[in-house]
């Protein structure tokens, strides 16, 4: 036993034996401090506010008696661990031991009370109190346990959710990604129709005895490259779109559309027969035809072929409806590029008004110098025409850059220097204007060799893009800008004269001020 201060509680309703029973503990235990209640409701007061080690508790007492003061102990959270032993002059009685026992005592002490056997009794308590003490403590490190386990085993299971989320997020994510590469590696991104490689793969699914008479269609739009050169790829991709949306719309459920790359467009039409294609061919054609939103007028040239029994080969087939396909291209092709020259020189003079007198008046002045050059009828209408067409690549061009109040910048001027390379491209891709595109080209080249885009020097340079250079010249120096007046004719007469042999061809300097300016002056 340690000399620790121990604290001791005794109850009963008799003051005499409180007195004996306080004087006894005194003697047993000097360091001790007793408290003692005369009721059993200031005995619980007492319990609460001392934490006694033991507590000493009468029988029969007035009012509330010892089992009631004892099972009030033992039901309070905070009181139920404090040893309580009954001390009473009932010896033997067997059923007050059971009804102690029930209300929660730990011992007996029978009155007159032995010394030894209440030093005994005591110590003993205080062993079961230290015991209940750690037994508690234990309790609540391992409930503390239990709650942080609890706590990381919830934490855990939070996790684990968020992980099984973030996995079927990432799974979904993943099959909405392999769906969307298959899709891609089956369709066309720009028209969103089938492409050659899903094509290839059906045509030899598709290639049985129950899907005969079966008619492969080809197509092919006129004309997609000068529309890109000319517009943009942006109006090319617009079309493009427009002709596939065309197909999808006078097409069935079951037949397969696809984009074999380019300008190229196949149809499988199953169970289908010449009739019957040909009416969904004219019935796509007519709906391009009526499409009021295109920039220009959609041709696209179709052939096609049908494979009527099983013998003939699949393969074939597609070759001959190729060959049908390129036939009507042929025919169809020349006449559709020059009506598409119109609607690019139309496009031009609606984003720059003043591009149309400036061509009218540069081809004016190219045919009168033909003239008194001598050219021959025919050469004369073609630089008529040249000089009509020599700013065709300006459509390119940004119309805030055309119309621009002020004078070019920098960088604004390196994007106009463009223009005479991109109106090569378009003249070139039509037969019958691919040798004015040679003109259209060099039409800013400079006698001495410092002109653009090539940089060609004397004779190297074209004739016709050598006359061409004065006309635009001398239009450019008289017509009024937003930013300037134009200069008098005698004026740019002159400056043509001080250019002679540097930036312009001697001779046709001559020609001009003599011949053209001099005799017959340009209104």
């Amino acid at each position: 036993m340690d000399d620790r201060i121990i604290k001791i509680l005794a109850i009963d309703d008799n003051q005499d034996n409180l007195i004996s029973l306080k004087a006894l503990l005194k003697d047993v235990f000097p360091k001790a401090s007793v408290f003692a209640a005369l009721t059993g409701e200031k005995g619980l007061e007492l319990a609460a506010a001392e934490d006694p080690d033991v507590i000493l508790l009468d029988i029969i007492m007035q009012g509330m008696d010892g089992f009631e003061v004892c099972r009030r102990l033992k039901t309070d959270d905070k009181l139920r661990e404090i040893p309580v032993v009954f001390v009473t002059a009932i010896k033997g009685d067997k059923e007050s031991r059971i009804l102690a026992l029930e209300s929660g005592a730990e011992a007996f002490v029978t009155k007159p009370i032995d010394e030894s056997e209440l030093n005994a009794q005591i110590r003993a308590m205080l062993k079961i109190k230290a015991a209940n003490i750690q037994k508690s403590n234990e309790n609540e490190r391992l409930a503390g346990l239990v709650e942080e386990k609890t706590f990381e085993l919830r934490k855990a299971h939070l996790a684990t959710l968020d992980l099984l989320e973030d996995l079927k997020r990432e799974n979904e994510a993943r099959k909405k990604q392999e769906e969307k590469l298959k899709y891609m590696s089956f369709h066309d991104h720009l028209t969103g129709l089938y492409n050659r490689r899903y094509f290839e793969e059906e045509l030899i699914r598709l290639d049985t005895g129950k899907n005969l008479p079966m008619t492969i269609v080809m197509g092919d739009i006129n004309g997609l490259k000068l529309v890109n050169d000319s517009f943009g790829h942006v109006v090319g991709d617009k079309l493009l779109k427009e002709v596939a949306n065309a197909i999808k719309q006078e097409c069935r459920a079951d037949d397969l559309i696809a984009r074999l790359g380019g300008d190229e467009f196949v149809i499988i039409l199953p169970e289908t027969d010449a009739f019957e294609s040909e009416q969904i061919i004219k019935n796509i054609k007519k709906r391009l035809t009526n499409n009021n939103a295109s920039v220009i007028d959609i041709s696209i040239s179709f052939g096609y072929e049908i494979k009527k029994n099983k013998e003939e080969n699949i393969q074939e087939i597609v070759i001959k409806a190729e060959d049908s396909m390129y036939q009507y291209k042929l025919y169809e092709c020349k006449s559709l590029r020059s009506k598409t020259i119109d609607v690019i020189m139309n496009a031009l003079i609606e984003k720059s008004s003043r591009e149309l007198m400036h061509s009218k008046r540069v081809s004016t002045i190219c045919e009168t110098i033909a003239i008194k050059l001598n050219f021959e009828k025919e050469y004369v209408n073609q630089i008529r025409i040249a000089g009509l067409v020599h700013d065709i690549g300006k459509i390119g061009i940004n119309e805030n850059i055309l119309n621009k109040p002020q004078r070019l910048d920098n960088e604004e001027w390196e994007v106009m220097k463009k223009h005479p390379e991109a109106g090569w491209r378009i003249l070139h891709s039509v037969i019958e204007f691919s040798e004015l595109a040679e003109f259209v080209l060099s039409h800013h080249e400079r006698w001495d060799g410092l002109g653009y885009p090539r940089a060609l020097k004397g004779d190297e340079i074209a004739i016709e893009a050598r006359i061409i250079a004065i006309a635009d010249s001398y239009d450019a120096m008289t017509s009024d800008r937003s930013y300037r007046k134009g200069i008098s004719e005698d004026e740019a007469k002159n400056e043509i004269r001080r250019c002679s042999g540097t930036q312009f061809d001697p001779e046709i300097v001559k020609v001009f001020i003599e011949k053209v300016l001099g005799k017959e002056p340009i209104n």
